[in-house]
């Protein structure tokens, strides 16, 4: 995946992104946004995933006990 992201800097298309002197550009923010919704999505998945295998760990050791 890292390659993918290099290839994409490497290629150009964020080159005008710029901070310099309170100048935030359109893609900067669009990027931004999309890093927060994805980091959200991503952690949402992996939060529910933990729960579902936790709930089965605890329902396989419960039956394999007999209680």
């Amino acid at each position: 995946m890292s390659e993918s992201i290099y290839f994409v800097i490497y290629r150009g298309i964020f080159l005008d992104i710029g901070i310099a002197r309170r100048y935030i550009s359109f893609r900067l923010v669009i990027v931004v946004i999309a890093n927060k919704i994805l980091n959200s999505v991503v952690w949402e998945k992996f939060r529910n995933s933990l729960a579902n295998c936790a709930a089965s760990d605890l329902f396989g050791a419960i039956t394999s006990v007999g209680l």
